[in-house]
């Protein structure tokens, strides 16, 4: 009996293992966690370039003159071109002062150093330079040669000579022009045979008798006086005193023109001779 009533109960607890379906388990999570704020870490600053007070002194005074020749190769014209011995270059930058971020420059001709350097800031001198160092850097600099010889600046500034003086008779052609009236040259697509060439413009005629070796002179002005008012009285029509007239404006600004070109080359002390040929030697810019 026993046993019997053991089997009987048992058999319905069976059927509902079977059949009984599995509990359905709890949905996962599917929320990200949540983000924790990054926080951007700014790179490390640049560090600070070297002051030019820690560079050696040969170095620094190297930098110096490469800084203020090297874009100034218009101010060492008559230098690069007759050479210049130690004691011009020594004394080339005359007496002026130099102002820079941490430097300051003062350069003089009296006596050694012909250089001095100091600290912007409370006025600490750094180091100086004699003239003949200030002379081997700026040779170095601006590949100047040695002197020459007389006879050897003679034949060059000649031709320097001459060739402002093709530019400048070029140049004056449009004022020569405006005075006497005369049109432009008609261009032709035409050519023409070698033997067969135009006469001389009256502008080209009164322009090629401009800038003569002795145009400075008074004899010059004298017989370009009557030259050019002959030829502008008969050739452009003009009544003789406008004629005349005409010359005289001519010739005061072909000379004007000429002293103003020319003087940086002849060593004259004229004021408007760096403003003519448009740069200032004087204007010399340390560092930053």
């Amino acid at each position: 009996m026993e046993t019997q009533n053991t089997s009987t109960t048992t058999q319905p607890d069976q059927n509902r293992l079977l059949f009984e379906t599995e509990a359905p388990s709890a949905a996962p999570n599917t929320m990200p966690p949540a983000l924790k704020p990054q926080i951007e870490i700014p790179p490390p600053p640049a560090p600070l370039p070297p002051s030019v007070t820690s560079l050696p002194r040969k170095q620094l005074l190297e930098q110096i003159f490469q800084t203020m020749c090297g874009d100034y190769h218009r101010r060492w014209e008559r230098e690069l071109l007759f050479g210049a011995d130690d004691d011009e270059l020594g004394r080339s930058f005359g007496n002026c002062y130099c102002f820079g971020d941490e430097l300051n420059l003062a350069f003089q001709t009296a006596a050694d150093p012909a250089l001095t350097i100091t600290y912007r800031i409370f006025d600490v001198p750094v180091t100086t330079a004699t003239f003949a160092e200030v002379a081997q850097y700026v040779r170095r600099a601006i590949q100047i040669p040695e002197k020459k010889s007389d006879a050897e600046c003679a034949v060059l500034l000649e031709a320097q000579l001459e060739t402002i003086r093709v530019e400048r008779r070029q140049q004056m052609k449009s004022y020569i022009r405006s005075l006497i009236g005369e049109k432009y040259p008609r261009t032709t697509r035409k050519r023409k045979s070698p033997s067969t060439l135009e006469p001389p413009s009256l502008t080209n005629e009164i322009a090629d008798l401009l800038f003569a070796p002795d145009c400075m002179s008074e004899a010059s002005d004298k017989r370009l006086l009557v030259r050019l008012t002959n030829l502008i009285h008969r050739k452009a029509n003009q009544e003789i005193l406008k004629a005349a007239d005409n010359a005289v404006r001519i010739i005061n600004n072909a000379k004007s023109d000429w002293r103003c070109y020319t003087s940086y080359w002849i060593d004259d002390n004229f004021e408007g001779a760096e403003f003519c040929r448009g740069f200032e030697p004087s204007m010399l810019v340390l560092m930053t």
